[in-house]
């Protein structure tokens, strides 16, 4: 028997042990580092849509009240609009027929819709939530103000990507993860 060869042996048993150990370790180390770039993805995905979802509700509610500015149910052209300096003839504002609106009717029965007339000059403000046709869980509301004088209408209007709330006469935005987007239109 040759005692220089077992004693060999036994000093190189536990080296496959280590090795295999660092190589586990690397693999982890480097398995949880893309799992936390891949988590940071998914969350500024996420984040993307809801700024998307909350700019397309300031962009649909600011369409709407620039519609009603200048056109009437059937699309002809008014001479007084909804949010005139004086009180209109046909107050009436409908947002996307057939698109899921919940405020409709006249400005009197639309959420949350105030007029306040200050020398000549009308505030009117209203609310509305959109849902996506073809995703019902995707609401979204946004908030119009309308600041009318004899020469210059402002439309400012703050979109959000959370619902309307009855509770609250707006949009609800006690969600930590509500996203707010604005559109100025002067003219």
């Amino acid at each position: 028997m040759n005692y220089h060869k077992l004693n060999r042996n036994k000093k190189t048993k536990g080296f496959t042990l280590l090795v295999a150990m660092i190589v586990t370790a690397l693999i982890l180390a480097i398995g949880f580092s893309i799992g936390n770039i891949i988590l940071k993805e998914l969350a500024l995905s996420a984040s993307g849509k809801r700024s998307q979802i909350a700019f397309y509700a300031a962009d649909s509610i600011s369409e709407c009240a620039l519609y009603w500015d200048k056109k009437d149910a059937q699309g002809n052209a008014v001479s007084d609009s909804p949010f005139a300096t004086s009180t209109p003839s046909n107050p009436f504002i409908q947002c996307g027929t057939g698109v899921g609106i919940t405020a409709s009717a006249n400005p009197g029965n639309i959420a949350n819709f105030q007029k306040v007339f200050d020398n000549l000059i009308a505030t009117s403000t209203f609310a509305a939530s959109f849902t996506d046709p073809q995703d019902s869980s995707s609401v979204s509301c946004g908030e119009v103000t309308i600041s009318k004088n004899v020469n210059k209408t402002v439309v400012e209007a703050r979109g959000y990507n959370v619902g309307y709330s009855e509770t609250l006469g707006g949009c609800d935005i006690s969600n930590p993860k509500t996203v707010e987007r604005g559109i100025r239109i002067d003219y």
